[in-house]
């Protein structure tokens, strides 16, 4: 009888003690997420807090989450006014009312590219009688101060093909993988081709280059 009540009193006890055990273990994994959260909320609200971040930018955040570009931190800017208006083609007219030069930096995309700024150029099309496609957001941009870049509908995607009598407007954006000052930036050439939709082999004005050069005043 003592030998059964023995038995009984050592499975009781390391009944206890695995119940012991097994509850330390869960408050110590309930202890280490915690602290996880704890962690990840700390560095979610550091990133929330940082003004010089691109994406805590009202203007430009945009650029950063359409890109994954979140840790991008923008450095310089420089606005200038721009009045550029074309109305040699069909009765479409291109006009543009603003350019701004940013320099970022840690800006890496989802496509691990790296820039150190933009050219963003914002504009309106309206067409005429006749459809056609229009996208100077995919154009081809160069500076005085930069190689030859190509946009990459890192803001809008607002031309395309155009119905005729339309309106549209957005910004171009075009990265610049070098730029040590976007004040040492003068002069900006952008080329696009536009066409009509659905013209005819012999149509001599289907298509038109458009060779933007931007003058600039501070």
């Amino acid at each position: 009888m003592k030998k059964i009540l023995l038995l009984v009193f050592l499975s009781s006890t390391l009944l206890i003690s695995g119940c012991q055990k097994k509850a330390d273990n869960t408050l110590a994994s309930s202890q280490h997420n915690s602290t996880d959260s704890l962690h990840q909320t700390t560095a979610t609200s550091a990133t929330e807090k940082d003004p010089d971040l691109l994406i805590n930018q009202a203007k430009y955040q945009q650029l950063a989450e359409k890109t994954g570009a979140t840790k991008a931190k923008l450095i310089a800017t420089k606005e200038y006014n721009v009045t550029l208006t074309d109305a040699t083609w069909e009765n479409v007219t291109i006009t543009s009312d603003e350019c701004t030069i940013i320099q970022i930096k840690n800006y890496k995309d989802n496509q691990d590219k790296q820039y150190e700024g933009y050219v963003l150029i914002h504009f309106t099309i309206t067409t005429g009688d006749t459809p056609v496609n229009v996208q100077p957001e995919k154009g081809t941009l160069l500076t005085n101060a930069s190689e030859k870049t190509t946009g990459n509908l890192a803001m809008d995607e607002f031309g395309g093909d155009l119905a005729a009598h339309k309106t549209v407007a957005g910004t171009a954006a075009y990265p610049l993988e070098k730029l040590a000052d976007p004040d040492a930036v003068t002069s900006i050439e952008l080329k696009f081709t536009a066409k009509k939709i659905d013209a005819s082999n012999s149509d001599q004005k289907a298509t038109h280059d458009y060779d933007f050069v931007l003058n600039k005043t501070r």
